[in-house]
């Protein structure tokens, strides 16, 4: 968690990708991810702009991207 969210109450979340992403959707896939299916998103922005790389690489399509969004609780 980050650590000033408990005075600020709102974390900013990074999501790595090759693509844009206004509206996550969870898509229910056979294949098994590290901790299942989900939206993966981190605090880091360096690790989301490093797997941003290892999409496009994998993809070979698109730009690589950091998807930014603002949680407020």
């Amino acid at each position: 968690m980050d650590r000033n969210f408990a005075q600020t109450k709102k974390m900013t979340l990074y999501h790595g990708s090759n693509m844009a992403v206004e509206n996550p959707v969870i898509i229910h896939s056979p294949r098994t991810l590290d901790f299942g299916e989900g939206f993966y998103t981190t605090t880091n922005k360096l690790q989301a702009e490093i797997f941003a790389q290892k999409v496009l690489g994998r993809r070979k399509t698109g730009v690589a991207i950091v998807n930014v969004c603002t949680v407020r609780g």
